[in-house]
């Protein structure tokens, strides 16, 4: 049987459990661990398959971390860096010690404190939570993470570990960091602007940059993912990295399929059984330990316990970093082949049950608040703007304050003026709004305390811009506990979550599709009977938006 047979098999079982996965409301990446394992279970994965998909998870590994670099200013880590530094190597050496008394290895210990990249960038992305404040915690704690695994995994690899083995690892991450730098001020430029006249050029491009930036990565020891993320971070401020982002996001997401697919193959029911309390013990720090040593980490660094504890939800996996070095080290004699088994079963349970926490991270955070609070310092880190005199009452609040938020804001703030509040999970909106003086609270309106803040039951008009249904439902909740009265007008992404959400009690659904269809539909009305009129007046309407760009 020949690859593409496989390859069919492979993609027509994952869709197949993808659908009912879907339906039952869990992350798309438990179908596709389930694939595997059904494979693997019915004898499917041999030598030949593995041929035949060897390349595929890397480059899906690429790609995800590609879009994540171009997604992603580091410019935005300097004001986290001291944070994530800290609750990375902090959580590293805990871990490490903790685990090492259960295996005897610190090799091993080490190994299983790294969380896993690729899940959690992917659940992330598919929650649309990459630009918030846990969001960029996780993300700068797991590349740190990887450089410290990439570092481990280069040590084994020698056959002496010294001072200058360390000197050399970190002098070629610098070269590489250096490299990424230079060619996004000087090199990338120019190079877009040449090929991006034509999209299939452009796609093309960014394709070859990704991958040659890899491999010069590869060729100096680094790891693939550090290497797809740098090539990523030359086009954050690229004008051009939307057009490339939505043109490689299918390849993307058809790679990592076969990533998790793959990682699911090695699924060992009979491995499981000989080594069962190894496994629980390795889930039962990754799901458990790990998280609580985050947690508390990132509340002495003061912050909320709602972003304390969602960001270390998104810690409750073992790395594939972890199932590489655990191999290289039994092959290099350190470890105890016996070992290995274990930390593979581990590594794949705690995909699935850490995927489950972070996609239920809102009801689980809901039923432990009362406990999690009371770990919550006082002085608190606080992104916050609120003038400490003002009192808000028959006020409005915006609840996202991104794209059509912006015109929204112009609105309510030449009808409320100051009476106006507004709520977003993006830092760097929330940093806009404090230029602007504008009144902001940054959180999640699915935090009941946030709720609180926003004083729900003196509120006037509510509008959120949010598309998320499970958090205008939470605020529709929040409403109806604190029996407001207040007019509500909220977003849906289509007409089924529109009936849900009058039927819970909003006010006004706005659907920006139909409203999209609506204003095309009213141009051509209007310029039915003499078209040439519309393309007259594009210099009013692009006049109109420049002002609209540069109003606070």
């Amino acid at each position: 049987m020949t690859g593409i047979y496989f390859l069919a098999l492979v993609v027509c079982l994952a869709a197949g459990l993808a659908i009912l996965v879907r339906r039952a409301k869990q992350p798309l990446v438990v179908s596709y661990l389930v694939a595997g394992a059904i494979l693997s279970l019915f004898g499917v994965v041999n030598t030949t398959f593995l041929q035949s998909v060897q390349l595929l998870p890397d480059i899906g590994l690429a790609f995800l971390l590609f879009l994540v670099g171009m997604e992603l200013d580091l410019n935005e880590f300097k004001n986290l860096g001291r944070s994530i530094l800290l609750a990375a190597l902090g959580q590293v050496a805990v871990g490490a010690i903790l685990m090492t008394l259960v295996f005897g290895n610190p090799v091993v210990g080490i190994a299983v404190s790294f969380s896993s990249t690729i899940l959690v960038v992917k659940l992330l992305l598919e929650g649309r939570d990459l630009v918030s404040l846990q969001g960029k915690l996780a993300v700068g704690v797991l590349l740190t993470e990887d450089m410290l695994a990439v570092i481990l995994l280069m040590l084994l690899g020698l056959s002496g570990i010294g001072v200058g083995s360390v000197l050399v690892v970190f002098l070629k991450a610098a070269l590489l960091i250096w490299l990424a730098l230079f060619a996004g001020r000087r090199l990338l430029p120019r190079l877009f602007r040449v090929a991006a006249d034509n999209s299939e050029l452009l796609f093309l491009t960014a394709i070859g940059w990704c991958l040659l930036f890899v491999s010069l990565a590869l060729f100096l020891g680094i790891s693939l993912a550090i290497g797809a993320f740098l090539a990523g971070v030359c086009l954050a401020q690229s004008v051009y990295r939307t057009q490339v982002s939505s043109r490689i996001k299918p390849l993307r997401d058809f790679f990592v399929m076969i990533f998790f697919i793959d990682l699911g193959a090695g699924l060992s029911l009979s491995a499981l059984a000989g080594a069962a309390w190894l496994v629980l013990a390795l889930i039962i720090y990754a799901v458990v330990l790990k998280p609580t040593i985050f947690y508390f980490i990132f509340i002495v660094q003061r912050f909320r316990a709602h972003t304390a504890f969602r960001a270390a939800v998104l810690m409750s996996s073992i790395s594939e970093f972890s199932l590489i070095t655990v191999y290289l080290a039994q092959r290099s004699g350190i470890i105890p082949a016996a070992l290995v088994a274990p930390v593979v079963l581990a590594t794949i349970l705690s995909f699935v049950f850490s995927s489950l926490l972070i996609t239920h991270s809102h009801v689980l955070y809901g039923r432990l608040r009362s406990v999690l609070k009371r770990a919550e310092r006082k002085n608190l880190l606080s992104l916050d703007f609120v003038p400490a005199e003002k009192t808000f009452s028959d006020h409005a609040i915006l609840i996202g304050c991104h794209r059509s938020g912006q015109i929204v804001l112009a609105r309510l703030r030449k009808t409320f003026g100051e009476n106006l509040l507004v709520l977003d999970f993006n830092p760097d909106v929330i940093e806009e709004l404090k230029n602007h003086y504008v009144a902001c609270v940054y959180g999640d309106i699915a935090d009941v305390e946030i709720q609180e803040r926003l004083n729900l039951k003196e509120a006037k008009l509510i509008v959120s811009t949010v598309r998320d249904l499970e958090d205008n439902l939470a605020l529709l909740d929040g409403v109806e506990k604190a029996q407001s009265k207040a007019v509500v007008i909220i977003t849906a992404a289509d007409a089924a979550e529109a009936v849900t959400l009058y039927q819970r009690g909003a006010h006004h659904v706005s659907l920006p599709l139909a409203l999209e269809g609506v204003s095309i539909s009213r141009l051509i009305y209007d310029y039915q009977d003499n078209l040439s009129e519309l393309a007259k007046d594009r210099e009013r309407k692009l006049g109109e938006l420049k002002r609209e760009v540069h109003r606070p």
